[in-house]
C-alpha cells in the first residue's frame, strides 16, 4: 500500500494515470479528500485521460448504496445489469458523506467479487472517513492499494485568484462564467486589433493572454481557450515575439491533448520545440518535449517516448531543474 501526503488534485492524477498504466487486472485505489471543486475537475480529467485510443477502460460512476447494489448484480449477472461490463471499467465509486460507511462495508463484504472483476476502483472519500476506513473495510484494506489525500488549497492555489473568487462552492460553472483576466484580454484585444496603424498598436500583454486561456480552461470553456490561444500566437508574430509564440503553441497543445486532437496537438508540440531551440530556451524546450513524451506514452508508443523523456531529462540536468527532471524520470 502506498500512502502520499495530501497533494494537489493534478498531482493525485498524474499518480492515477500511473496507477492504471500498470494494472493488468483488479486495482483499488483511495481518494480521500474534502475538495468537492478538486474532486470534481479530478473526475473530469479521470473522465478524459480514459478516452484516449491507447486506454481500453470506461468510466462508470457509483453514487449510492443502491448504485452499488446493482454494480454488482452486474458483476454477478451482466445480463441483468450494466451489461457492458464486459468492458474493463474505471469505476468511481463516490458516496454521499452520510452513506460512507455503508458503501465501505459493503465493498469489504464483496471483496471477493471484486478481485476477481478485471475493473480498476477509485474510491472518493471524504476526509473525515480515512482513520475509519481500515477498519471499515479491514479485508479490502488488506488489498495492495494506492492511498492518496488531495488538498483543495494546494489545488487552488494553481489557479488565478480571481478565478477562486467567482467560482468557489461550485463544481458546474454558469455559461457566462469569467474572470478579470479574461475580460480585460478580450477588450484590450479587441482595441489591439481595430488599429489601422500598425505602428501604434499598444504591445498587448502575451502573459495575459496566456492566464486569460488557462483561466478559460479551468472553466471549461474550451473554444474560448483555444480561441484566446491563436489570438496570443497572432500577437506574437506581430511583435516577433517568438518565445511568447512558443509558450501559446505549447499550452494550445497541451488543450488539444486534453481535447483527444492527438495530431493537432503533437504539431504543436513539434513547432513550440524548434522555436524553443531557436530562442535557445532549453527550460521550455524541456517542458514541450516531456509534453510530447506523455502524449506518446498514452498512445502506447513506448520507443518514442523514451527518447523524448530522455532529451528532456537531459535538458532539465542542464538547467538544474530538479522537479522537471524528476517528473521526466517518473
Amino acid at each position: 500500500m502506498t500512502t502520499q501526503t495530501p497533494q494537489a488534485p493534478y498531482l493525485v492524477f498524474g499518480e492515477l494515470q500511473q496507477w492504471w498504466q500498470i494494472h493488468e487486472g483488479f486495482g483499488l485505489s483511495y481518494v480521500f479528500s474534502d475538495d468537492a471543486l478538486g474532486m470534481a475537475w479530478l473526475r473530469e480529467r479521470v473522465n478524459e485521460g480514459l478516452q484516449s485510443p491507447a486506454t481500453e477502460f470506461k468510466l462508470i460512476t457509483v453514487d449510492h448504496l443502491q448504485d452499488l447494489e446493482s454494480f454488482f448484480l452486474g458483476l454477478q449477472h451482466p445480463s441483468h445489469a450494466l451489461p457492458d461490463l464486459g468492458q474493463r471499467q474505471m469505476v468511481w465509486i463516490a458516496p454521499a458523506m452520510d452513506q460512507a460507511h455503508g458503501v465501505l462495508q459493503r465493498l469489504n463484504e464483496m471483496r471477493q467479487l471484486l478481485l476477481r472483476s478485471p475493473h480498476l476502483y477509485l474510491i472518493a472519500l471524504p476526509s473525515s472517513s480515512a482513520l475509519g476506513a481500515a477498519r471499515l473495510a479491514s479485508d479490502l484494506w488488506s488489498v495492495r492499494s494506492l492511498v492518496l489525500s488531495a488538498q483543495g488549497q494546494n489545488w487552488r492555489a494553481q489557479r488565478s485568484p480571481s478565478w477562486d473568487q467567482e467560482i468557489t462552492g461550485t463544481t458546474t460553472p454558469s455559461a457566462d462564467a469569467s474572470t478579470p483576466t479574461i475580460k480585460a484580454w478580450c477588450h484590450h484585444h479587441a482595441q489591439w486589433s481595430t488599429l489601422a496603424d500598425s505602428s501604434n498598436r499598444s504591445r498587448l500583454s502575451l502573459q495575459m493572454g496566456l492566464q486569460a486561456m488557462a483561466d478559460a480552461i479551468a472553466l471549461r470553456r474550451f473554444e474560448q481557450a483555444q480561441t484566446i490561444g491563436k489570438q496570443v500566437i497572432q500577437v506574437s508574430q506581430f511583435q516577433q515575439d517568438d518565445l511568447g509564440r512558443a509558450n501559446a503553441l505549447q499550452a494550445l497543445g497541451d488543450l488539444d491533448r486534453r481535447l483527444g486532437q492527438i495530431a493537432s496537438a503533437r504539431a504543436l508540440y513539434t513547432q513550440a520545440i524548434a522555436l524553443y531551440e531557436k530562442e535557445q530556451n532549453d527550460l521550455g524546450r524541456a517542458n514541450a518535449l516531456r509534453a510530447l513524451g506523455d502524449l506518446d506514452s498514452r498512445l502506447g508508443q513506448v520507443d518514442s517516448a523514451r527518447g523524448l523523456y530522455t532529451q528532456a531529462i537531459a535538458l532539465y540536468e542542464k538547467e538544474q531543474d530538479d522537479l522537471g527532471r524528476a517528473n521526466a524520470l517518473r
